[in-house]
């Protein structure tokens, strides 16, 4: 079987339809169709449906396609430590990490990975917390960055870190010049959520839980853009890292108030990767750079 045909049963597993796939392979819809009828003729079974609404896959297509994402994993590690031990610094890394906080903490942080290491490449994927444990389990990720990571016998927890995290809204909003805010006054608020598998409104709902008070959000996004942009409106206050919301307070688009509840003053920040697979060159290097910068960052 050709790695170049599993690649691209990959992708079509998770398109739409044939053309979708066609367009992001950069191969035209019919060399695609040869290469499934290829796959279909190596295993004796159809692989793929097609009907009116899209394409979707059968029970063997769904077996190979979890099996060939893995296995595709699986061989770049291979070349990356093929690389290693070439003593070449390349390889390519998956991140999977919590939207809240690319832009304002691991933005600048891998933007001086790249500039130190031009060979590596990297994927940045957002997610929920129990999310990113899954892509760590699956594989589909190297590397987990996320606020409460759940505890997981095959996820290593290499650092905790504990950042601070503020009630930000707009200038003119209700509670402005409040000097602190108390669960109380904020779930009398509309407020934005990240959704229920996030970390962060998991604590939440189980102080809000503690008190027997009603957790009702007006907006739920996991999307950081979303949640900045309807606090930036007026329409919505929310609960951010300090350091995502630096920039817009600075700006003088949003208000950051502290928040009275000790529980959610500080948020814990995990970085965590699969215990059982090694990470090869691409992902030390990227976990050993990320682990000495948010260090420095929370002292």
């Amino acid at each position: 079987m050709q790695l170049k045909a599993l690649h691209y049963f990959s992708v079509l597993s998770r398109s739409t339809s044939i053309r979708q796939a066609a367009d992001q392979l950069h191969i035209t819809p019919t060399a695609l169709t040869r290469h499934l009828a290829q796959l279909e003729h190596e295993f004796g079974a159809p692989l793929l449906e097609r009907s009116a609404r899209g394409i979707r896959l059968t029970a063997a297509g769904e077996l190979l396609a979890g099996q060939a994402g893995q296995t595709l994993r699986q061989l770049a590690r291979v070349k990356s430590t093929i690389g290693d031990l070439r003593g070449l610094k390349t390889g390519h890394v998956t991140l999977c990490v919590s939207e809240g906080i690319l832009e304002g903490i691991l933005g600048p942080m891998l933007s001086q990975f790249s500039a130190r290491f031009p060979g590596i490449s990297m994927t940045l994927e957002t997610a929920s917390a129990s999310d990113v444990t899954q892509a760590l389990i699956e594989g589909s990720a190297d590397i987990g960055v996320s606020f409460f990571m759940p505890r997981h016998d095959d996820i290593h927890r290499l650092t905790s870190l504990q950042l601070p995290h503020s009630v930000v809204m707009a200038p003119e909003a209700p509670l402005a010049a409040a000097p602190e805010i108390t669960l109380e006054q904020l779930i009398e608020q509309p407020l934005v959520l990240p959704p229920a598998g996030y970390g962060l409104r998991q604590t939440l709902e189980r102080l809000v839980g503690q008190r027997r008070l009603t957790l009702a959000p007006r907006f739920t996004t996991g999307s950081l853009s979303m949640q900045l942009t309807l606090a930036c409106e007026g329409a919505a206050l929310a609960l951010l890292p300090t350091m995502a919301t630096t920039r817009l307070c600075e700006a003088g688009h949003l208000v950051s108030i502290p928040f009275a509840e000790p529980d959610l003053q500080r948020a814990r920040l995990d970085v965590c990767h699969a215990k059982y697979r090694p990470l090869g060159f691409a992902g030390q290097t990227c976990l050993d750079h990320l682990r000495r910068q948010l260090l420095t960052a929370s002292d």
